[in-house]
């Protein structure tokens, strides 16, 4: 089986293969995936950019995303 990525060129739609990559180590800087808890309790608060605004807990930055009609897409 073959990955393939859809890509446009000039417009048109064309599915280009993927080389198969060796796993690799991530770059510097980036070494941390935070959840929602974690990432308020390292910076204090997560900002809204629905809103605009700062929450200083999961329930309420999660209450404003749906109060928007938003979602945090994690499948």
């Amino acid at each position: 089986m073959t990955t393939k990525r859809l890509t446009y060129i000039d417009g048109e739609a064309h599915w280009l293969e993927i080389e198969s990559r060796p796993m690799s180590k991530l770059p510097e800087g980036v070494k941390e995936d935070l959840s929602l808890d974690s990432y308020i309790k390292k910076y204090g608060s997560i900002y809204n950019h629905g809103d605009g605004k700062h929450y200083d807990s999961k329930r309420s930055y999660m209450e404003a995303l749906k109060q928007k009609g938003q979602h945090i897409k994690d499948y």
